[in-house]
């Protein structure tokens, strides 16, 4: 790939965000929720350990949001600010067909 001009750099980094990174993050996120959440469900024999766990499922439910958020306000401004039309599939991992 040729980076030609700042919208190729400006794509590059969108594109290395939204294949790799996010994805990556949202998972471990929502796994790290789930474990909370089991955690909550199995060890809720205290007071202290409900209002723990009940304030780490919040923060958990509002990271995924911003996370889902954030990935949407990128796919916004990517596709009416930059004009690139959003894939029709999302694609990894490119194969060089070698």
């Amino acid at each position: 790939m040729h980076l030609n001009s700042i919208q190729d750099v400006i794509q590059l980094f969108i594109d290395f965000n939204l294949k790799l990174l996010l994805p990556i993050a949202f998972s471990l996120g929502l796994l790290y929720f789930m474990w909370r959440g089991l955690v909550y469900i199995f060890h809720s024999d205290s007071e202290e350990s409900k209002s723990e766990g009940r304030r780490i499922l919040t923060w958990g439910v509002i990271s995924l949001f911003l996370m889902v958020s954030v990935w949407g306000i990128i796919k916004l401004f990517q596709s009416d600010i930059f004009g690139i039309p959003p894939p029709s599939e999302v694609i990894f991992f490119e194969h060089s067909g070698q």
